[in-house]
């Protein structure tokens, strides 16, 4: 394909560059630095909260984990050995 570069299409070029340089793109994640933090691109608030949820919800798995683990601990505990229990004497 040829391309004539005319001034009109110079212009039409230049102002398609500069519209797709404004739109936010679709799926780019913008790092939480301090600079987007400030300038507005990342939401602190969100990102604390998110951060929150997250070690909530890894708190709690980690208590459910543990009580299961000490109730099989307190059942093995109460049962009675199975078998022989005391040497026989010869």
């Amino acid at each position: 394909m040829v391309i004539e570069l005319t001034t009109a299409y110079e212009a039409w070029f230049q102002q398609v560059n500069e519209e797709l340089a404004a739109a936010p793109s679709r799926n780019a994640r913008v790092k939480p630095t301090v600079e987007n933090i400030e300038s507005g691109a990342v939401d602190f608030k969100a990102l604390a909260e998110e951060t929150r949820r997250r070690l909530n919800a890894s708190l709690e798995k980690g208590q459910t984990l543990a009580k299961s683990c000490a109730q099989q601990r307190k059942s093995r505990e109460s049962k009675p050995a199975r078998g022989r229990t005391m040497r026989a004497k010869n």
